[in-house]
């Protein structure tokens, strides 16, 4: 929106957490030091304006309205897998909405989640996403898909705060070490140090009610498991 003039628009799943994100957008705009040559214009509830024409509207899934007309550059939606997936306000009627308002030209749509059970508009449009290396594969050989979604996954050690500040102390490894469960010693083997390992089982105790499952949905390890052991389903999805 600095480099081009976009029209964009930012949808989360409850109207508070759509402002707490259009909060996020205008810090950025205000600590952003780079000297692009404009400068904001227009702060309310309702969005962003720059003086280079660029403005950012929010809404949230709860409207199924959300998007609705108006030509956008960019998209941002937030927490979709958590967007209501049942009655007039669903995700796949905000979904189909908002995206023919995107350009089919130089356009940009993210949209980010914690995962929420194995159903909706995010999971069945995770399953037939590509990976990056994929997505370039393709366009290397030629082929052309058209547009497509890109997935990307972020596990929870992947994070440098996802471990313990002091480090293990050896009398702790020898413990930690003779009480591994499968689950850890698959981790040992993929590289997790003795400090990731105690910061899970610390965050495992004290925020997930020493239940996996619910580790797993929040801090999650790969994208099979983690649609598996969310949305808290009658059945056991897993299995």
């Amino acid at each position: 929106g600095m480099r081009w003039r976009s029209a964009g628009i930012t949808i989360s799943d409850k109207s508070g957490n759509s402002q707490k994100l259009m909060l996020k957008v205008r810090d950025y705009g205000v600590v952003d030091q780079f000297p692009w040559g404009i400068r904001q214009i227009k702060d309310t509830s309702q969005g962003l304006g720059w003086t280079n024409g660029t403005r950012w509207e929010i809404d949230s899934a709860e409207n199924w309205k959300a998007g609705i007309g108006d030509t956008r550059q960019v998209f941002h939606a937030s927490e979709c897998a958590k967007w209501p997936k049942t009655g007039v306000k669903n995700d796949k009627r905000v979904m189909s909405a908002v995206l023919p308002s995107i350009s089919k030209g130089r356009s940009v749509v993210i949209a980010e989640s914690t995962p929420e059970g194995a159903t909706g508009w995010m999971y069945e449009t995770w399953q037939e996403a590509v990976t990056l290396d994929e997505f370039l594969a393709r366009r290397e050989s030629g082929a052309d898909d058209g547009v497509a979604w890109i997935k990307v996954f972020a596990a929870w050690f992947e994070f440098d705060e996802h471990q313990r500040r002091s480090p293990v102390q050896d009398h702790e490894r020898v413990e930690i070490e003779r009480s591994l469960n499968e689950r850890e010693v698959a981790l040992r083997e993929k590289g997790i140090t003795w400090e990731q390992i105690a910061w899970r089982r610390d965050i495992m105790r004290t925020e997930c009610g020493g239940s996996e499952d619910t580790f797993d949905e929040y801090y999650p390890e790969d994208d099979v498991r983690c649609w598996a052991v969310s949305g808290r389903p009658r059945f056991d999805v897993e299995a």
